[in-house]
């Protein structure tokens, strides 16, 4: 029975690290590599577990071996601890805590789209302001985010909010903004400019409200958040990358100030 269950955790395990390799690889660009490196050590363990605990001719298991397997186990403790109280903190967050008042500006954060047309996640956002908007018919939104197609995804924004009964006169485009922080920063400047509230309701996908409230924290900015649903075979790899970039933030690097559209 024992060994029953042995072989069928090293199948799990086995399961588990070629799913984290696949995400890795195919998300290496977007900051998913410890994805790569924390299945590749989850390999390593499930092929080489009873390697390392067969003794050698005098009856002992070498010293070595045990050193690489005891650290392998206590990077990917680390790792699955940190990884469980970021996915509990980013929960709470990402709960709704919209006011009920009118004295914020609604800011609805960019991503992918598909010519002058919202992406799947994007358009999440935008469905989700939209519902807001319609029983808030005083609110201004601010939407903001450059994209990489022909069209800004602050236009792309504009055009689906506009086809959805939002007027224009209450959208402010933000055309500049190529990371999540310059999003917070351009929009702050306007809402200054245009005399609107500084209070901001931030619009984006539940994994990523997290992220957000740091980086708006970091330009003073106070914020309630309206969540949208992310795609769900988009909500591990998006979750990971977002973990990632908080802790390499707290480590003192920022991937999220690389300008990812390679401009001048």
């Amino acid at each position: 029975m024992r060994r029953t269950v042995g072989i069928v955790v090293r199948i799990l395990l086995g399961i588990m690290a070629v799913l984290f390799i696949v995400f890795g690889i195919l998300g290496i660009r977007d900051h998913l590599w410890h994805l790569l490196v924390a299945g590749i050590l989850i390999l390593f363990l499930s092929i080489f577990w009873n390697f390392f605990k067969s003794p050698s001719k005098d009856g002992t298991v070498s010293p070595l071996w045990k050193k690489i397997r005891m650290a392998a186990v206590g990077i990917l403790f680390i790792f699955a601890l940190l990884d469980v109280a970021l996915m509990i903190i980013g929960f709470k967050v990402a709960q709704p805590d919209a006011s009920s008042d009118n004295k914020v500006t609604m800011v609805i954060l960019g991503t992918d789209t598909k010519g002058d047309q919202p992406g799947d996640l994007l358009k999440l956002r935008l469905d989700k302001a939209i519902e807001y908007l319609q029983d808030s018919p005083a609110m201004k939104v601010i939407v903001t985010g450059k994209g990489r197609g022909e069209y800004s995804e602050a236009e792309v924004m504009t055009k689906y909010l506009v086809a959805h009964g939002i007027d224009s006169n209450r959208i402010l485009q933000e055309d500049r903004a190529q990371s999540t922080l310059e999003n917070f920063q351009f929009s702050k400047e306007i809402a200054k400019r245009e005399n609107l509230p500084e209070r901001f309701l931030v619009v984006t996908n539940n994994y990523h409200q997290f992220r957000a409230s740091l980086y708006a924290k970091e330009y003073g900015i106070e914020t309630e958040s309206l969540s949208a649903p992310t795609t769900w075979y988009m909500l591990f790899p998006l979750s990971e990358r977002e973990r990632f970039l908080i802790v390499t933030e707290w480590m003192g690097l920022s991937p999220d100030l690389i300008n990812k559209y390679q401009e001048i």
